[in-house]
């Protein structure tokens, strides 16, 4: 589910199933739905059971969304430009650790037990720092689990 595609929503992917069976499920990507203005949370639970695989993968947004929106169209390379920027996991949320427990509790109860994928696309920090960003948030948020 992401912007500019033909299933970009929730909505979306369950008119998909409905029209081609349980086959077809979510890569669920926190992050797209976070810098859309989605409810990951919401998302989870209205995709209970539907959810074939997941990234781990978070979004800032920016002061700036305030003034220009979240309709970002400048490259992600701009980031002291941009409304929002893909970020390292964890590095989205103040509450870093305690958002994405909660994210990790919310998939488990909707019968997600497969793998959190780090998909890195942070240019704000350097990829050795933002990949051991997201392996440290992993393992505190999944408190210990696989």
């Amino acid at each position: 589910m992401h912007a500019n595609q033909l299933v970009y929503n929730v909505p979306n992917l369950l008119r998909l199933r409905e029209a081609v069976g349980d086959t077809v499920g979510a890569n669920f990507d926190p992050s797209h739905l976070l810098w859309m203005g989605a409810d990951p949370f919401a998302a989870i639970a209205a995709l209970d059971g539907a959810i074939h695989y997941v990234h781990a993968k978070d979004t800032r947004i920016e002061e700036r969304a305030a003034v220009a929106s979240r309709l970002e169209t400048l490259p992600n390379e701009q980031v002291d430009q941009r409304a929002w920027n893909f970020v390292a996991f964890g590095a989205g949320h103040p509450n870093g650790v305690g958002f994405w427990e909660q994210f990790i509790e919310a998939l488990r109860a909707a019968g997600y037990d497969g793998p959190l994928s780090i998909e890195n696309e942070d240019y704000s920090l350097g990829q050795r720092e933002s990949v051991s960003l997201a392996v440290q948030t992993l393992r505190s948020a999944s408190r210990g689990d696989p």
